[in-house]
């Protein structure tokens, strides 16, 4: 007969005072600098706390209460002077965090609660103020896709990026988007920064509004003229590099038992070492790689 299942939580929830919780690790200065900690402070005072704390009883006198997940969200409670503080406690003493199993939203889905939200009749300054956005920017225009490719919109569901980059993409014609977000995808960068460069590496039929002249600020000349020309060289590379990785593989899969068997003649080994010292150690980081080990006899020296 099977165990019955253990309960990791306690069924009701507590009522805390910041006094009776003992973080398990300090905010730094630059976390509470961030984009994040602003829009959690925002967050807190228009709509307040919305995931509890995850607390587990100290075995001590004290009777108080470690912290095993929500660090952020204490640090702005205590920074806003809000308790009792909603918690969960948990019955095992594990610092799990949900975090790690949550898909954060796309600019696409943020926009589409956003909508919602206006539909239900919620203020938009009070949107604006829970989401720590531009008070001088109406939220609509912030969260407005349109001008946008509907293939980068698309890419843009599964992708974190900013307003400010999506205002960047505005200014290219479509086709130019799509390229800058193949780039972006290759490099993995989607910041506002490298947007900005990819929009002054764009040629000046590629932008909406050609006519404007473009100003490379804080740019060099050369490092402009090179960024635009350069660009398709490294999203080249990169594809040919994807096409010839699964013929690489294969070559390496036959290749290495024959030149393992090969190492094991000692007279080859050290025939090798002597008149070949390059070829014998790229063979033999070529069999390391391979075994994710360390080499074995037939890679020593002679």
């Amino acid at each position: 007969m099977s165990s019955p299942i253990r309960r990791d939580f306690a069924d009701e929830l507590l009522w805390l005072p910041i006094a009776a919780i003992a973080p398990r690790r300090v905010v730094t200065r630059r976390q509470r600098q961030s984009i994040q900690y602003q829009r959690l402070l925002a967050s807190l005072r228009m709509v307040g706390l919305v995931e509890p704390l995850v607390v587990f009883r100290r075995k001590d006198a004290t009777g108080g209460y470690f912290l095993l997940d929500g660090h952020l969200r204490l640090t702005a409670l205590r920074r806003l002077r809000q308790e009792p503080i909603r918690c969960i406690e948990a019955l095992s003493e594990e610092g799990f965090t949900y975090n790690w199993h949550v898909d954060r939203l796309s600019p696409n889905q943020s926009r589409w609660l956003v909508q919602r939200a206006l539909q239900y009749g919620i203020p938009e300054e009070r949107l604006t103020l829970a989401l720590d956005a531009n008070p001088r920017a109406p939220l609509r225009k912030q969260l407005n896709f349109e001008g946008i490719a509907p293939e980068v919109v698309q890419h843009l569901r599964n992708h974190p990026i900013a307003p400010a980059t999506v205002d960047i993409l505005r200014k290219l014609t479509p086709a130019r988007q799509i390229a800058v977000i193949e780039l972006m995808a290759i490099s993995g960068t989607y910041t506002t920064s490298y947007a900005k460069v990819l929009l002054l590496a764009s040629k000046q039929q590629e932008l909406v509004n050609s006519a404007k002249a473009k100003r490379a600020s804080g740019l060099a000349a050369t490092s402009f003229v090179r960024s635009r020309y350069d660009t398709p060289g490294p999203q080249r590379a990169w594809r040919q590099i994807e096409a010839s990785y699964g013929e690489d593989v294969m070559r390496l899969i036959i290749a290495a038992p024959y030149f393992r068997k090969l190492l094991e003649n000692e007279r080859v080994r050290k025939h090798l070492a002597v008149h070949h010292r390059d070829t014998f150690d790229q063979i033999r980081s070529m069999l390391a790689y391979w075994s994710l080990s360390e080499p074995d006899k037939a890679g020593s020296d002679p």
